[in-house]
């Protein structure tokens, strides 16, 4: 997004939240550090400037991250309907696709006007009649830290996690392609206001549960290499959360194991559900898996992408592989 278009939806966004009484905040299935730290901080700091704000969530929070999530709730499709009746702003985070909403996107899509969005992928949708989209971001966190600027509200105290939170899980702690100076330069801001990365890093990354660990255990004896080592396939299926007593939220981040092996250029980790495969994709430099992803009902990041597929485990798997094998043609 242009610099001078970027500045000037931002300042709508900051006037339509100035002048909300209530505050609701939305954003994807299946909780991650960037929308639950975007969703946190910007309900924190409303709250402390006198608002009503509520964080609604539709899959229940992840272990790791549930100390950050702040005022964050699970609730029904039912439940966000009377909330989505009774705020006067709902912000979308960290998605702009209504199909990445699930249960939410009908409670959404009826009350257009009253919603605005904020992300940094590159799927817009026509949610939402204010939506500042900039893929160039390193995460959602960023924007929210802006709109806070903007707004003039105070960072400090949980909000300064929160956003690190959001900021920091989303660049693999500075590491992943998408850090910039501007990231660097965010962190080194909420270290100035009190963050302590490494307590942070210690909570999120290493606090595991003993069944994440036997559960990431079955999904790499399982691992497949294709392609002459250059694409990596793992599955983890209805049975291994049965038998490791993990949950699907564990699941978080357990693709990245394949990309510490030397010559994998694609990742793919497929999750079965009740129902649907959750297809999560990484690539190392050379493969726009978001394009990937795009292909199969989903969408992402250049190096970060998914998608939700309705076929049995096995079927899925080989779609995949039919489709990293023409990435990496």
């Amino acid at each position: 997004m242009q610099k001078k278009s970027h500045a000037k939806t931002l300042e709508k966004i900051a006037d339509a939240v100035r002048r909300a009484r209530s505050i609701l905040t939305v954003s994807h299935a299946n909780p991650d550090g960037d929308n639950l730290g975007s969703q946190a901080a910007l309900v924190l700091a409303a709250r402390k400037a006198g608002k009503k704000a509520v964080v609604a969530l539709q899959d229940p929070l992840p272990h790791r991250l549930a100390f950050m999530a702040g005022p964050a709730a699970t609730v029904s499709p039912a439940r966000l309907e009377k909330l989505a009746d009774a705020c006067d702003l709902i912000v979308v985070l960290d998605t702009c696709s209504l199909s990445q909403l699930e249960s939410f996107a009908g409670a959404i899509s009826r009350r257009k006007e009253k919603t605005i969005v904020m992300d940094h992928h590159s799927m817009p949708e026509a949610i939402g009649r204010l939506r500042l989209i900039d893929p160039g971001a390193a995460a959602t966190g960023m924007l929210v830290m802006e709109l806070l600027d903007r707004l003039g509200w105070p960072i400090e105290g949980p909000i300064v996690q929160a956003l690190a939170g959001a900021i920091l899980t989303d660049t693999g702690w500075l590491r992943f392609s998408n850090t910039g100076l501007a990231a660097i330069l965010a962190v080194a801001r909420l270290v100035e206001k009190g963050l302590n990365p490494h307590r942070l890093y210690d909570q999120i990354f290493q606090s595991d549960r003993p069944h994440r660990i036997r559960l990431m255990t079955r999904m790499l004896d399982g691992m497949e290499l294709h392609c002459s080592g250059r694409l990596a396939v793992m599955t983890i299926s209805r049975r291994d959360f049965a038998d490791t007593g993990a949950t699907r939220d564990e699941t978080e981040n357990l693709i990245n194991e394949a990309m510490r092996i030397a010559g994998v250029e694609i990742a793919a980790l497929l999750v079965e559900g009740d129902g649907r495969i959750r297809v999560s994709l990484r690539s190392r430099r050379k493969v726009d898996v978001a394009e990937m992803a795009r292909s199969l009902g989903g969408g992402g990041h250049v190096r970060a992408s998914g998608a939700k597929l309705q076929m049995p485990l096995d079927q899925a798997r080989q779609l995949v592989i039919q489709t990293c094998r023409k990435a990496l043609k």
